[in-house]
C-alpha cells in the first residue's frame, strides 16, 4: 500500500550571494520539513511565483541592480501571493531600514549572519500564522454559506406560514381553517427542525453534521415539500403537477436535509421563475439505479 507523500511548505530564498544562499538552503534542508528553492534575482523569484505556489520567501534587501523592497511589493501584487509571508535578510540593522521593510509588506526582518535556530523558529512561526489565517478564512466562508442557507431555506417556511395566515385573515369559513391548519403546523414544525439542524451544524465538530440516513419513499418526500410550499404556488396562481414514473422509488437520505435543502429549494426556484397562472410540472423517473427529478 503506497503512502501519500508528506506535504512540505515551499520556502523560496532570494539572495545574490551564492554562499549565503547555500548556507540558508543547507540549514532548511537539514530540518527535513521544507521544500527549498533558491533564486539569485528578484526577477527570477517573481517569474516562478507567478505560476507556482510559494508558502514563504526569504528575501535579501540588497540585490544587484534591484531593490529588495520593490521586489517585495511586486511579489505581493502577484495573483495568489498576496498573503505570502516575506522575511527580509540583511546585514543592515538600521531601524529606519527595518521600518521601510515592514512598510513594504514584509512580516519579519532577520539580520545577517543568520542564526540557524532563530531562522527556523521564525519561519515556523510565520507558517503557523499563515495556516491559521487560511483556516480562519475557510471558517468564515463556511459560516457565510451557512447564513445564506439559513436565510434562504427558513424563508420558505416563514413565507408559507405567512401566506396561509394572510389567506385565513381574509377568509370567514371554518373549513378553510381546518384545511390550512395542518399545513401551518407542518411548516412551523419543519422550520423548528431546520433551526435545530443548523444548531447542530454550528455546534458540531468542524461544522460537520451527522446525518440520519434512512430509506424513504421518494414520492412521499416530494409531496411533503409540495405541501409546505403550496401557498407560494397559490399566491401566484401556479398549478403544481407531480408526475410519478418511478413507482415505489426509494431514496436513502436524511429526511430533513433532503426536504429542506434539496426539494424546497428546487420548488421555490421553480415558483419564483415561473409566470403567474402557469403550470409547473415535476416528474419523477428512474435511470438504472439513479432517481431523476425534473422540473419544467
Amino acid at each position: 500500500m503506497n503512502e501519500s507523500p508528506v506535504y512540505k511548505p515551499v520556502i523560496a530564498i532570494c539572495d545574490d550571494d551564492n554562499a549565503m544562499r547555500r548556507l540558508v538552503e543547507r540549514v532548511l534542508l537539514r530540518a527535513g520539513k521544507y521544500t527549498v528553492l533558491s533564486f539569485g534575482s528578484g526577477g527570477d523569484l517573481i517569474q516562478y511565483a507567478s505560476s507556482n505556489p510559494v508558502n514563504l520567501v526569504l528575501l535579501d534587501v540588497r540585490l544587484p541592480g534591484e531593490d529588495g523592497f520593490e521586489v517585495c511589493e511586486q511579489l505581493l501584487r502577484v495573483d495568489g501571493c498576496e498573503q505570502v509571508p516575506v522575511l527580509f535578510l540583511s546585514g543592515d540593522s538600521d531601524v529606519d531600514t527595518i521600518v521601510v521593510g515592514f512598510s513594504k509588506g514584509a512580516v519579519d526582518y532577520i539580520t545577517k549572519p543568520v542564526k540557524p535556530q532563530e531562522l527556523k523558529a521564525r519561519i515556523d512561526t510565520h507558517l503557523k500564522v499563515q495556516r491559521l489565517q487560511m483556516e480562519l478564512q475557510e471558517s468564515k466562508a463556511k459560516y457565510q454559506v451557512l447564513v445564506h442557507v439559513l436565510c434562504h431555506d427558513l424563508a420558505n417556511y416563514v413565507g408559507a406560514i405567512y401566506n396561509m395566515a394572510q389567506f385565513l385573515k381574509r377568509s370567514d369559513g371554518t373549513a378553510d381553517v381546518q384545511n390550512f391548519f395542518p399545513r401551518i403546523y407542518n411548516a412551523s414544525s419543519r422550520a423548528f427542525k431546520f433551526l435545530k439542524t443548523v444548531h447542530e451544524i454550528v455546534a458540531g465538530e468542524e461544522g460537520r453534521l451527522s446525518m440520519e440516513l434512512k430509506e424513504h419513499e421518494a414520492l412521499g418526500l416530494i409531496e411533503e415539500s409540495a405541501s409546505i410550499l403550496q401557498s407560494k404556488f397559490d399566491s401566484k396562481k401556479i398549478t403544481l403537477c407531480i408526475e410519478n414514473r418511478a413507482t415505489d422509488a426509494k431514496v436513502k437520505v436524511d429526511r430533513n436535509w433532503f426536504v429542506v435543502s434539496v426539494l424546497n429549494n428546487l420548488l421555490t426556484n421553480a415558483c419564483k421563475y415561473s409566470y403567474p397562472d402557469s403550470v409547473v410540472q415535476l416528474s419523477l423517473s428512474k435511470a438504472d439505479h439513479d432517481l431523476i427529478i425534473t422540473v419544467r
